[in-house]
């Protein structure tokens, strides 16, 4: 995790094999959609779908039909050869999450959640309150906290420690220790690239949590894309400063009026 190892997961993908990185995938929250009481699919757009078998088998035949449509002999001919099911290599590279593998912004946000509080999966809710428009003023019952839980991912305690250990040295000595590593804030993360087409147009990723100070319970879970990545960087380059930003504000630090002393920093940069 601190060094976004890709070799690591390569050979995780290999063992686990195509069902079981599927039903983790899905056991995040990844391939579905959020459940948020908003669209979940504006203007259209897909709520993402996941790196199998199906997935493979249905981009082939659109990228059939566009050939057909256009004549081209040849990339029919190939796309007629070219297998349905996932071979290794490219059950290697859903591992580290590229493949067919689409997502959306929320979709990580809630994994970074899911991270952050010890594996409950929450339906993402944007209404903080209703009010009658009676004229009496009253606020009208809306779904709490507990009954948003879409379900739980069952890990060891020690399992969840290892990831979140991994996480937060991510950003104090990985690949996000220049970008994302505040003196005020105790942030824990993951960076990103992802691959938008062939021809080099990436996106930046950067997902985290955070609390106020070490030990306590982080209070806000954010995920960054910014399109496209300038060539030769990294997605910690680009989504890694607004993430910062962005939980230091939700903090008040970096605000006209603060709120909190912005004077008093949580552990030294180089650990926890």
């Amino acid at each position: 995790l601190t060094v976004s190892c890709d070799t690591y997961y390569y050979h995780v993908g290999q063992r686990l094999g195509e069902d079981k990185l599927k039903n983790w995938a899905q056991n995040l929250g990844l391939g579905q959609a959020t459940g948020i009481d908003l669209p979940d699919k504006p203007f259209g757009a897909p709520v993402g779908h996941l790196s199998t078998s199906k997935a493979k088998e249905l981009s082939i035949e659109g990228q059939l039909a566009q050939a057909r449509k256009a004549g081209n002999k040849v990339q029919i001919a190939k796309l007629e050869r070219e297998p349905r099911t996932l071979g290794l290599g490219e059950i290697m590279q859903t591992a580290i999450g590229q493949g067919f593998t689409a997502v959306s912004p929320l979709q990580m946000a809630q994994v970074a959640s899911a991270v952050a509080n010890r594996g409950t999966i929450y339906r993402p809710h944007f209404l903080k309150k209703a009010i009658a428009s009676d004229g009496s003023n009253k606020v009208l019952d809306i779904d709490d906290a507990k009954s948003r839980v879409a379900h739980e991912i069952k890990l060891k305690p020690e399992e969840w420690t290892a990831i979140q250990q991994g996480l937060r040295a991510v950003v104090t000595s990985g690949t996000a220790r220049g970008t994302v590593n505040s003196q005020y804030v105790y942030i824990a993360g993951k960076t990103g690239t992802a691959e938008k087409n062939k021809l080099g147009d990436n996106f930046a990723w950067l997902i985290c949590y955070a609390s106020r100070r070490p030990g306590e319970q982080p209070t806000i879970a954010v995920a960054v894309a910014v399109e496209p990545l300038i060539r030769g960087q990294h997605g910690s380059d680009m989504a890694g400063p607004v993430a910062r930003r962005l939980v230091e504000g939700h903090f008040g630090i970096g605000l006209t009026n603060p709120t909190v002393d912005a004077t008093e920093t949580v552990a030294p940069s180089g650990g926890d």
